[in-house]
């Protein structure tokens, strides 16, 4: 199981697998595994997806941040 933790401009930031925290508020699972984390002005990308509007959605900004 991955886990993961930052500080961002939103608050606290947890990953733990699927699961994300932020401020203490659980987010809907993320399809993905949580591998790769990246918050970045706000946002939460993992794995590829990105937290957008209340769901997770495959972006290609998402994918960028994959690799980069």
């Amino acid at each position: 199981m991955n886990y993961s933790e930052s500080e961002t401009s939103l608050g606290r930031v947890v990953v733990v697998g699927n699961r994300v925290f932020i401020n203490g508020n659980e987010l809907p699972p993320c399809p993905a595994t949580g591998r790769n984390v990246t918050t970045i002005n706000g946002k939460v990308y993992i794995d590829g997806w990105e937290y957008k509007k209340g769901k997770w959605c495959r972006t290609l900004k998402a994918l960028w941040h994959i690799f980069f």
